[in-house]
């Protein structure tokens, strides 16, 4: 069994159109919604072995905040920075397979896409810090596919 969780970045600020779009820091609210985030994830009792994120600013600061509340070590991966679905899918599959609970913070509409081909219309929208889980009845991550894919929740702060 495998699990992986794709989570999109907090609210990121516009306040300065001067700032490149890898620069955007996440604003109040993206700052709010993350501890949120991370500690539903503790309630959910949710174990994840490893935390990979875009190094743009504010999904490396959303994906701090939950791998202080989560106590994992953060890496960093620029390919998730616009990723599409397909890079995320397959980042995804060459993970080591020793993981068995990785967890992508990345961007729209890269994620949303991801978590419609692996669990097809199972959601309309991937709002800002919102995270789908998704479990996979395989030994390998190679072997993830929407064959083997469950949506086991989809948390996003206002549900």
């Amino acid at each position: 069994m495998k699990t992986l969780l794709l989570a999109r970045h907090g609210k990121s600020s516009w306040d300065n159109d001067s700032i490149d779009d890898f620069e955007r820091p996440l604003n109040q609210r993206g700052l709010a919604d993350a501890p949120v985030m991370a500690k539903r994830l503790n309630e959910m009792d949710i174990q994840v072995d490893r935390l990979i994120t875009s190094d743009a600013i504010r999904a490396y600061s959303t994906a701090e905040i939950y791998a202080q509340a989560l106590q994992i070590q953060l890496m960093h991966e620029h390919s998730l920075y616009q990723a599409s679905s397909y890079d995320i899918v397959a980042q995804a599959k060459k993970l080591q397979d020793h993981l068995s609970a990785v967890m992508l913070v990345g961007h729209n509409p890269g994620m949303q896409e991801a978590v419609d081909y692996f669990c097809p219309g199972s959601i309309e929208d991937m709002p800002t810090c919102s995270i789908a889980i998704i479990r996979f009845d395989v030994a390998h991550w190679v072997a993830i596919s929407p064959a083997s894919a469950e949506l086991v929740s989809f948390e996003y702060p206002k549900k």
